[in-house]
C-alpha cells in the first residue's frame, strides 16, 4: 500500500496494529508513486480517497505527450468502433490522473 505522507493516521494505525500481532515494522521508506503503482500497490483510501483500483488492476506503461510512464491498467472497455480503451491511473507532474486511454496509448509493463 502506499500513502501520501509518512505522518498518515491509516499507516500508524496499521504499523501499530502489525506490531501488536507480533509482525515485523519497519520505517516507512519514500517511493516514487509512479514505482509504486508499477509494483501494483494499492492506495491508502484515506490519502487518495477517489483511487480505488480493482484487484485485477495490471502494471502497464501510458503513452502522455510522445513519452512512456508508468501506470496501472484498472478496466478495458471496448467502444462502439471496435476499438479497446483502458482506464489507467498514472503520475504527470506529481498528480495521480486517472483516465480512458485508447489501445495504441498502452503497452505491457516490462
Amino acid at each position: 500500500m502506499f500513502h501520501r505522507s509518512v505522518a498518515c493516521e491509516a499507516l500508524a494505525d496499521g504499523q501499530a496494529r502489525a506490531a501488536r500481532f507480533g509482525k515485523e515494522v519497519h520505517e516507512p521508506t519514500r517511493v516514487a508513486l509512479a514505482d509504486a503503482m508499477a509494483q501494483g500497490r494499492g492506495a491508502c483510501i484515506r490519502c487518495f480517497p477517489a483511487y480505488r483500483p480493482t484487484s485485477t488492476a495490471k502494471p502497464c506503461l501510458v503513452r502522455v505527450d510522445a513519452q512512456w510512464v508508468r501506470g496501472l491498467l484498472t478496466e478495458w472497455r471496448r467502444g462502439a468502433d471496435g476499438r479497446w480503451r483502458g482506464v489507467v491511473s498514472y503520475v504527470d507532474s506529481g498528480e495521480q490522473v486517472t483516465v480512458l486511454k485508447d489501445q495504441d496509448d498502452l503497452r505491457p509493463a516490462p
